[in-house]
């Protein structure tokens, strides 16, 4: 089954399909060609991604114990810094890594913080400034990782929150509706 991209009215004049579509190779959009890979069980369309040779699904398998209709956000533990850290959000809407300062207090590396400001603007356009930044690394099945963590000092439910940067990092896929995050592993 082919997917057309959801674009709005005003966004779908811009896109101009060359004759190859409807041989199904591709789209140009703005004179950027477009291909789909169909080697996978799914459709990718960045070419860096070409080399990829396991896909990552999810079955009933990943949904024991799940009551669905759930609208629960994925948490999960990691260990960061040789420290089991709870309470971690997934958050693949997140351009960054955030960890709330308590947990470095109790990690004693409150020290390592390295003060910076940066603003953060949140999708209601809520401004957040962070008080510094701190590179830690984060364990997940024998792999190891360093990454940058903005460290915000907001009253929030989660001891951090992990964003794109790490889950691009490790190329894994997330599903809330499952409850599970997949990566490959060496």
């Amino acid at each position: 089954m082919r997917t057309t991209p959801r674009t709005s009215k005003t966004a779908f004049s811009r896109l101009h399909y060359t004759d190859d579509h409807r041989r199904g190779d591709g789209a140009t959009i703005n004179h950027v060609k477009f291909t789909t890979t169909h080697k996978l069980k799914r459709s990718i369309t960045h070419e860096q991604y070409d080399d990829l040779e396991d896909s990552i699904i999810f079955d009933k398998s990943d949904a024991d114990g799940l009551s669905f209709h759930h609208y629960d956000v994925l948490v999960i533990t990691l260990c960061i810094a040789d420290t089991d850290v709870k309470r971690i959000m997934v958050d693949d809407g997140s351009g960054s890594c955030i960890i709330h300062p308590r947990v470095l207090v109790q990690m004693r590396l409150e020290y390592k913080l390295i003060p910076h400001c940066i603003t953060l603007i949140s999708f209601n356009n809520a401004v957040e400034r962070i008080s510094g930044e701190i590179v830690l690394p984060i364990l997940a099945e024998g792999i190891t990782l360093e990454m940058t963590f903005h460290v915000m000092n907001q009253e929030i439910a989660y001891n951090a929150i992990i964003g794109r940067p790490w889950i691009h990092a490790m190329r894994a896929v997330p599903s809330s509706l499952y409850q599970v995050i997949k990566f490959p592993t060496p």
